[in-house]
């Protein structure tokens, strides 16, 4: 239905737009301000970025976005980063398995070409452990925000 396409089209330019200036805000933080202090996202932040996620990546699968945005300010390490996102997106995608299947979104057809994408995500888990263990920090969340900005850039563009 039309109601549906602009719900979803909204949503898409306003977590474009968000990733845009959350990365631009980061870029003044770090390299012009220098600032060195982590954010320290409290209960609440947590619990409305995570309810935000949730919603979000429902609706359009675009909520690791979210997700990003409020774990990149606080500095994690790498290895805390990535596996709490994973932890999160773990849950998240866990919690829409009986819905999906539900509506017939999740079925045996699905999932026989879902087979075929195995091999890939297993050499992408593989290369991301290893491009993990070897960038440095800084790096690491120069390359996020990067992601975090282009991924902004498409939705916008779309």
């Amino acid at each position: 239905s039309l109601t549906a396409f602009l719900t979803f089209w909204v949503i898409k330019k306003t977590i474009g737009l968000l990733a845009c200036l959350f990365a631009i805000i980061q870029v003044i933080r770090d390299v012009i301000l220098r600032s060195k202090s982590p954010f320290s996202g409290g209960a609440i932040q947590g619990l409305v970025a995570g309810f935000v996620t949730g919603t979000i990546s429902t609706l359009a699968h675009i909520g690791g976005l979210v997700t990003t945005m409020y774990l990149l300010p606080q500095r994690l390490a790498n290895r805390t980063f990535v596996g709490t996102t994973t932890a999160i997106y773990f849950l998240i995608n866990a919690a829409k398995i009986g819905p999906y299947v539900s509506l017939g979104l999740l079925n045996r057809s699905v999932l026989a070409q879902d087979l075929y994408l195995i091999p890939s995500v297993a050499a992408g888990t593989a290369l991301g452990i290893l491009l993990n263990r070897r960038v440095p920090s800084g790096s690491f969340t120069k390359v996020v925000l990067l992601f975090v900005l282009v991924t902004g850039i498409k939705l916008l563009m779309e």
